[in-house]
C-alpha cells in the first residue's frame, strides 16, 4: 500500500478533486478508490446521464473514465472545463429562437456537431479522411476550449447570414459528404477501439437564466440519442448534471422526459461505500508515513466492511461517544447525520478531527470529547458552503434562509408560511410566494419531512430532498425538522424534548446507522 513518489497532504483527501489531481498527478488512479458501485454502474452502455449534487464526487468519476478498465481498450475525451464555453452557450440559446420547442432541437443539432468534431479530433491519426473531417484543429486548446471555438464559428456563420439558423448551419456540417465519409471509417474502428465522451456541466446556475436552461436541457437530448445510436457501436457519452439545476431542467426544459432521461445515475452515496473511502484514503495517508506496520494492507478486504470498519475506523474513530446532550450514540452515525451524506463533507469533517487530535505526531484513538467538538464547529462551515453553493440558483440565499433563526428543531409546515413574507424584499422580482420560500428551503435540505419519530429513544427519521430523485413538497401540514448540520448556523432552539434527528432515507442501505441509534 505504500505509495512511492507523492506526498498526501491531509490524512482524508483534499477538499475537491481539482486539488487532489494537482498534488497527486499520474499516481491518482493509486489513489481512487474504485470500490463503490456506481463506478460500474457509470460505464453500463445504457447509462449516461449522472447526477449528483455539490461535492458527490462528479469530477473524480469523471477522471476515472480516463484509466478504468470496464469498457475494454476505451478512449476517453474528458470536457471537464464547461467554464471555458459558458459565456457563449446563452448567445447559442438566444439564437436559436425564443420558444423551448423551437430552440432545443436546433441547439441538440448543434451539440451533435460537437461531439463529432471531439471524435474526429481525437481519431485524426486513424485515417487521413477523418483528419479532413477536423474543420477544426485543437492544437493547444484545451478539449472544452475547443468547444468553445466551435460554438463561436457557428455563432459567426449565423451573423453572416440573414436568414441562417442554428440547426442549419450544424446539420450542414453534419449532412456534409466529408463528414459522412468520416463517420463510415471511423465507426468500424471504434467496435475496436471505443470512445467515452464525458461532459461536465457547469455545477451551479442562476435556473431563472432560460438560455442556459435550454442549452443544458439540449445536451442532455443530444446525450440521450447518442446513447441510443451509438453505444453498441462504440460511443458512450457520459453526462454530468449536477443535482441542484436537474429537477428544473427534467421539470420545465427536457421536451420529454421520459423519452430523454432514462436509466440514470444518482449518486447517493451509502454511508457503507462514505466509510470505506474514508478508511481507504486515510489508510494511504499512514501507510505512505511508515504507520500502520502492523497491519498486512493485502489482508484488507476493501469490499468487506465489516473489516474496514473493525480495522481501520473504529481503532481510530472508536465505536460511541457522548454527544453535546450527554446522550450516547454510535460515532459513525453521529458524524454523518450532523452532514448531507456526501463524500466531500466527510472528508473535510475527518480532516478536522484527525487535524484537532494532533494526527502527525499521535498515533492512537481520537479523543471523542474532540470529536464531537469538532463536529459542532464544522457543521456551521458545511452549512454555510451549501448555503453559498446556491448563490447562482436563488439570489440572496443567505438571507431568505436567515428567516429559519431560532426556528424550532421540529415544528409544522404552517410555521413556514407565517416567517415566509420577511423574505419577500429579497427575492428577485416577481419570484417570492411562500411555496417557493418552502421549495428553497426544502431544495437546499435545510427542512425535512417526518418520517418516524420514537418517543423511547427520542430519534426523529426525516425525509430530505437530497436523496430523493424528485422534490420533496413540503406542506402546511407536515411535521418538520432542521437538519442537523444547520442548528449551529441557524441557531435552533434547544428547549425539550430533544430528539436526534435521522436525516436518512427509509432505505436498506441506511438500517445500519438508522437502527443503532434507535437501539440506544
Amino acid at each position: 500500500m505504500k505509495i512511492e513518489g507523492y506526498q498526501l497532504k491531509n490524512p482524508f483527501g483534499e477538499v475537491c478533486f481539482e486539488d487532489e489531481h494537482k498534488l497527486l498527478k499520474e499516481h491518482y488512479k493509486d489513489y481512487f478508490f474504485d470500490h463503490v458501485p456506481f463506478n460500474a454502474n457509470a460505464l453500463d452502455p445504457d447509462v449516461y446521464l449522472i447526477i449528483g449534487r455539490k461535492g458527490a464526487g462528479k469530477s473524480s468519476l469523471a477522471f476515472f473514465f480516463t484509466f478504468q478498465n470496464y469498457i475494454k481498450n476505451a478512449r476517453c475525451i474528458d470536457v471537464d472545463e464547461p467554464q471555458a464555453y459558458q459565456h457563449v452557450l446563452p448567445d447559442v440559446a438566444k439564437i436559436a429562437a425564443d420558444t423551448n420547442a423551437i430552440a432545443i432541437p436546433q441547439i441538440v443539432t448543434m451539440w451533435e456537431a460537437v461531439i463529432w468534431l471531439l471524435i474526429f479530433d481525437a481519431y485524426k491519426s486513424v485515417n487521413p479522411l477523418i483528419a479532413k473531417a477536423c474543420f477544426f484543429r485543437r492544437e493547444q486548446a484545451t478539449v472544452s476550449q475547443f468547444v468553445r471555438n466551435v460554438m463561436k464559428h457557428f455563432l459567426s456563420l449565423i451573423s453572416k447570414s440573414k436568414d441562417g439558423k442554428l440547426a442549419d448551419e450544424a446539420e450542414n456540417l453534419l449532412s456534409s459528404e466529408l463528414v459522412q465519409q468520416a463517420k463510415e471509417v471511423i465507426l468500424p474502428h471504434l467496435k475496436k477501439i471505443p470512445v467515452i465522451i464525458a461532459i461536465d456541466t457547469l455545477e451551479h446556475y442562476d435556473v431563472n437564466n432560460e438560455p442556459m436552461m435550454r442549452a443544458t436541457a439540449a445536451l442532455i437530448e443530444c446525450a440521450s440519442n447518442f446513447n441510443t445510436k451509438y453505444a453498441s457501436r462504440g460511443i458512450h457519452v457520459k453526462l454530468f448534471v449536477t443535482a441542484e439545476v436537474f429537477s428544473r431542467l427534467r421539470g420545465q426544459y427536457v421536451s420529454n422526459p421520459l423519452k430523454y432521461v432514462r436509466d440514470e445515475i444518482y449518486m447517493h452515496w451509502r454511508p457503507r461505500d462514505i466509510i470505506r473511502l474514508l478508511c481507504w484514503r486515510f489508510h494511504k495517508y499512514l501507510s505512505v508515513r511508515g504507520r500502520f506496520s502492523d497491519l498486512n494492507p493485502q489482508a484488507i478486504s476493501w469490499d468487506d466492511f465489516s473489516a474496514v470498519y473493525e480495522r481501520v475506523w473504529k481503532p481510530y474513530f472508536g465505536g460511541k461517544l457522548i454527544n453535546r446532550r450527554g446522550i450516547e450514540e454510535p460515532t459513525f452515525p453521529y458524524m454523518l447525520r450532523h452532514t448531507q451524506n456526501r463524500p466531500r463533507q466527510m472528508i473535510v469533517l475527518c480532516n478536522a478531527i484527525a487535524k484537532a487530535c494532533d494526527i502527525e505526531s499521535k498515533n492512537g484513538p481520537f479523543d471523542p470529547n474532540v470529536v464531537v467538538n469538532t463536529v459542532w464547529e464544522v457543521e456551521r462551515v458545511l452549512a454555510t458552503e451549501v448555503i453559498n453553493s446556491y448563490r447562482e440558483v436563488y439570489h440572496n440565499c443567505g438571507q431568505i434562509v436567515d428567516a429559519l433563526m431560532n426556528f424550532p428543531l421540529v415544528f409544522n409546515g404552517k410555521l413556514l408560511d407565517k416567517f415566509a413574507p420577511s423574505t419577500s424584499s429579497n427575492w428577485a422580482s416577481g419570484q417570492y410566494s411562500p411555496y417557493n420560500f418552502r421549495q428553497l428551503v426544502a431544495e437546499l435540505g435545510i427542512v425535512g419531512r417526518v418520517r418516524e419519530r420514537d418517543e423511547q429513544s427520542h430519534v426523529i427519521a426525516a425525509d430530505f430532498e437530497y436523496f430523493l430523485k424528485g422534490r420533496l413538497s413540503l406542506m402546511t401540514s407536515d411535521a418538520c425538522v432542521i437538519h442537523p448540520m444547520f442548528c449551529g448556523r441557524l441557531n435552533v432552539s434547544k428547549k425539550e424534548p430533544y430528539y436526534r434527528i435521522y436525516p436518512f432515507p427509509d432505505h436498506p442501505d441506511f438500517n445500519d446507522v438508522f437502527r443503532s441509534g434507535m437501539d440506544q
